[in-house]
């Protein structure tokens, strides 16, 4: 259809998926046909949902380079995840998408973290804290503070993020099993209807 923008975000999603499944060559490799595809089109992304998807997918690309940065402790794949932050830069926020906002700064997080600036990690995540929506959010906010505290040696601090990363866990747990339990119930209900 010639329609490569969607086609961009079609391989944006697939480059997505292999971020959540841990497989970050084949990530990397997805998401910068994407980007690719989007910077040969730039004229024609100034549509708010394809820009989203494009910074997304830089943003993407900087968390699976700072995950195999943490991985395999090589400093090239966290410089990797560096440019790509770069390239970012403060859209989300500009935008005032705050779920990718939330997505974009915990990445920097887990960049300062792994380059040893814990402070300027504390300070950051102290930042967006108003940002954080959801108990899914809020684990993954306790347990970055969790993770600093332990490697600068603030343990009492460390325990008490990780008590309130539990909480959070139980707490979105329990959501997700009311949930499917309400889902299962619809589902029951519907078949229950139609073989009457």
């Amino acid at each position: 259809s010639g329609n490569y923008l969607d086609m961009a975000c079609d391989i944006f999603w697939i480059g997505y998926m292999y971020v959540a499944n841990k497989d970050y060559n084949k990530s990397i490799q997805n998401l910068t046909h994407s980007i690719n595809i989007f910077n040969a089109h730039k004229s024609e992304h100034d549509i708010l949902y394809y820009s989203t998807v494009y910074n997304l997918a830089l943003i993407y690309k900087a968390e699976a380079y700072i995950n195999m940065a943490s991985d395999t402790n090589e400093q090239r794949f966290a410089d990797s995840c560096k440019v790509y932050m770069d390239k970012c830069d403060t859209f989300f926020e500009r935008q005032g998408q705050w779920t990718n906002y939330i997505t974009d700064r915990f990445t920097h997080v887990k960049y300062l973290s792994f380059i040893g600036k814990y402070s300027e990690a504390i300070k950051l995540l102290s930042d967006c804290e108003k940002h954080l929506i959801g108990d899914e959010q809020h684990k993954e906010y306790h347990q970055m503070l969790s993770y600093i505290y332990e490697k600068i040696g603030n343990y009492k601090d460390a325990f008490e993020h990780q008590k309130r990363q539990f909480e959070y866990a139980i707490s979105y747990l329990n959501d997700s099993t009311l949930n499917a339990s309400a889902d299962a119930k619809t589902g029951q209900a519907l078949q229950t209807e139609r073989l009457k």
